[in-house]
């Protein structure tokens, strides 16, 4: 054993690098030990004495703020791994519109995680696209506009909807859109098995691919209605699936303002629409409202068309049928929004007619004039 005053000191050392304790330890073993640990801390030391913000984070109070750029000392450690053993961390953040607030707090903080650590691949998933590059956001987050986030910029032109994959190599974020027949089949085939087979028979999984629409929101809504009809003791039916969820709903109208909800309703009437007949059928004075849903993913668009944008049909199915939310429309509220959308379809074909008559445009308010009334 070592001397009682050397023990004692030793101890304090290790006390300090919290070292197991020293009774009954061996002089050869308490050595290893404390020289180990020495170097350990040494090597480490002299690592994190190499990144920018070292001095900094020591010096701070270790409140919320500072903890949260601590992810930087992570990256710089990670980047120091020798080449055999390094490794690219993948980070999922999913529904991310769920960390939206008025003030952008804990976006902020996740903004920043993602910032301080350029050699992790992170995926984020959610309703609405990522903002980041507008420029509009300077102030509200650290780090805004294409300089910033150059992959998430959008041309200047467009209403700064995420493109398909195929809009550019340059492009970090994608739309992905609706899933096809033959992915819902395998979706719900594999979402419950029961003995190596599909526990959602094949007539079922027709029923509700159908009448998802490709959504796959609904695909999951369907089969938990599925489990839930089966711990009643019944057999489903496709008939069971024929309907729309109140819960795709809620979630759809859960991060709208009160006037998007309004317009979203208005819309819901039409097969499809610009934004001054969006406008004119929620009988609104400005395009504002109309230009934020338009840059829903909920809302499609096809440039090409004559009038671009369109409610998804699933969503626009469950706006029609819905009985369930606080705010929901009233049989005169339907009608009063038919009314103003006639009258907007009408006010078009005027207008256009007075400079060039368009025989396309003629049979586009028809068709969805007839279907209004």
């Amino acid at each position: 054993m070592l001397p009682q005053q050397l023990q004692a000191g030793v101890g304090e050392v290790a006390a300090a690098l919290a070292l197991p304790g020293l009774v009954g330890s061996a002089a050869g073993q308490l050595t290893g030990a404390l020289v180990s640990a020495l170097r350990e801390r040494q090597a480490r030391a002299q690592a994190l004495a190499g990144a920018a913000r070292t001095a900094a984070l020591l010096e701070a109070t270790p409140d919320l703020e500072a903890l949260s750029y601590y992810p930087h000392l992570m990256a710089w450690d990670l980047a120091r791994l020798p080449a055999k053993k390094a490794i690219t961390p993948v980070v999922l953040l999913d529904t991310f519109e769920d960390t939206s607030d008025r003030h952008r707090d804990f976006e902020r903080l996740l903004q920043r995680l993602v910032w301080l650590m350029p050699n992790a691949f992170f995926v984020i998933g959610g309703r609405s696209r990522l903002p980041w590059a507008d420029p509009a956001l300077h102030g509200q987050l650290d780090w805004t506009g294409p300089a910033a986030w150059p992959g998430l910029a959008t041309d200047s032109a467009s209403l700064t909807v995420p493109q398909p994959r195929a809009a550019g190599s340059g492009a970090r974020q994608y739309l992905i859109g609706d899933l096809s027949p033959e992915d819902c089949e395998a979706h719900l085939a594999r979402r419950l098995v029961q003995d190596g087979q599909p526990l959602i028979d094949a007539d079922i999984r027709a029923a509700i691919t159908a009448r998802s629409h490709g959504l796959p929101l609904h695909l999951d809504l369907a089969v938990s209605r599925f489990l839930e009809i089966r711990r009643t003791g019944r057999t489903p039916t496709p008939a069971d699936f024929d309907c729309t969820f109140p819960a795709l709903l809620a979630r759809t109208l859960s991060d709208l303002t009160p006037e998007e909800r309004h317009l979203l309703r208005s819309v819901a009437l039409l097969d499809a629409f610009d934004l001054d007949l969006a406008t004119q059928t929620a009988g609104l004075t400005h395009q504002a409202a109309a230009r934020r849903l338009a840059e829903r993913p909920l809302i499609s668009e096809n440039p090409y068309a004559l009038w671009p944008y369109h409610v998804h049909r699933a969503i626009r199915s469950a706006v029609r049928d819905d009985q369930h939310s606080d705010d929901r429309w009233t049989p005169a509220d339907w009608h009063q929004a038919a009314t103003r959308a006639l009258a907007a379809l009408g006010d078009q074909w005027t207008k256009a007619a007075a400079h060039a008559p368009s025989r396309m445009l003629l049979v586009a308010c028809l068709r969805q004039g007839l279907r209004l009334a």
